[in-house]
Order: C-alpha cells, then structure tokens, then sequence
C-alpha cells in the first residue's frame, strides 16, 4: 500500500481554537464599529441635505461631524489591519494542519499560500476560497474515517457565500474609497456618504457571515484535534487506502 506523502507526527497537528476565537471577536468588533459608522454616516447625511437645503449649520457641529468622521475611519482602518492578521494566522494554522496529515504534495497549494493567497493579484480572487474549500473537503474526509458516524459541521455553501461577500465587499469598499478623492462639491459629498453607508451595511453583513464560517470550521478543527490520536501518521500506518482525496 502507498502511504501519504511527508507524513509527519500527529503531535505536530496544533490546536487552533485561541485564534479562531479571536478572530470572532475580532469580527464582533467590526460589526460594533460598522454600526456606529454607520449611524455617523447618517448623521452626515442629515447634515449635508441641510446644506443642500440653506438650513444654517453652525461651524462648531461641521467641525464636529468632521472629527467624529476621522476618527472613527481611523478606528475602522486600524481594526480592519488587526482583523486581517487574526484571519490569516488562523486561516495559515487551519490549512498548515491539513497539510500535516496529507502532506505537500497531496495539497493543491503550499502553505504560504493561505496568506499570500489574499495579497497576489488575480490569485486572490479564488486562491482563498480554494482554500478554504480544501480545508473543509479534507478535514470532513478525515473525521468521517476517525469518527464513527460523523455528520459534517460546515457547508460548502457557506464557504461560497463567505467568499461572495468578501468579493462584493471589497469591489463596493474600492469604488466607495475612490469616490472620496471626488469630494469636491455637495452632490459628489453625498453620494459619496451614501455609498459609505453601503458599504457599512455590507460590512455587518460579510462579518456575520464569516463569524459563521470560523466558527464551523472551527468546531470541525477542535474534533480533528481532540482526536487525532486515531492518526498514526508517526508510524507512517495512515495509507492512501484510509484517507482518499
């Protein structure tokens, strides 16, 4: 019988429940924060229809509203760098694990690649999702075989969803970014707040969808962790036979 290629200890299987769970409250605090964006974007709505209307705006509360405004962009950049980092260590662990029982050359990428997957131009619109589809095949794969009668946690659909929402996400941030630089009269202001609301919105909705994935996966990953003492990769008597792609 043909084994697995590079196998390596179950030891070297690392729990990664610490960094799933902060990249759920990572995304909690996005959700926080896009409400609030959200309700300031509002508010400069309503302040700008009153400019466009000749209602008197005293400078203090246009002073205001422009510092509110700072700094809660502010916030939302320095949380959205942080969220990301916590997403791709778990994101890396998630798929260095599955990488750990099938080995190299039985992966569809190295493992790098769940970082650099986001970064690299045109690869980051599916390299992601593929992914994150191989995590979920390949970890299923391996608890229905250690687990008896193992009933699969995550959807595939999910995963489509998860990444449809980031891509929507991402093309509709980019145009709201860009309609900032072409803020020089009231009207480009106001679609500009507006499409800054959308893009609130969509940011609520694309983090609940991703809390919801994490934590899927998560559970399915805490499983194969809890029983990876079943794969006795360290005597090389975990076969092709066993695990099948």
């Amino acid at each position: 019988m043909e084994v697995i290629d590079e196998i390596q200890p179950s030891a070297d299987i690392i729990n990664n429940s610490q960094r799933a769970k902060n990249v759920v409250y990572a995304f909690y605090a996005i959700i926080v924060l896009s409400v609030i964006a959200l309700y300031s974007n509002w508010l400069q709505l309503n302040l700008l229809e009153d400019f466009m209307a000749d209602v008197f705006v005293p400078d203090a509360e246009v002073d205001s509203n422009d510092q509110r405004q700072m700094v809660i962009g502010l916030l939302q950049a320095g949380l959205l760098i942080t969220t990301g980092i916590l997403f791709i260590a778990w994101f890396y662990r998630a798929y260095r694990n599955v990488h750990v029982i099938f080995g190299e050359k039985k992966m569809k990428f190295s493992k790098s690649m769940a970082g650099w997957g986001f970064i690299i131009p045109i690869m980051s619109l599916y390299v992601p999702y593929q992914i994150a589809k191989e995590i979920t095949e390949k970890q299923q794969n391996v608890l229905r075989r250690i687990v008896p009668g193992y009933k699969s946690i995550v959807s595939l659909t999910i995963v489509g969803v998860w990444w449809t929402a980031f891509i929507i996400n991402n093309v509709i941030e980019n145009i709201a970014f860009r309609s900032v630089f072409k803020t020089d009269t009231l009207d480009e202001l106001l679609v500009s707040t507006k499409a800054y609301i959308v893009t609130d919105f969509i940011d609520i909705i694309a983090a609940i969808i991703t809390i919801a994935l994490v934590q899927q996966i998560s559970k399915e990953e805490s499983i194969l962790f809890k029983n990876s003492y079943n794969l006795d990769l360290s005597t090389n008597s975990l076969v092709k036979s066993n695990i099948e792609e």
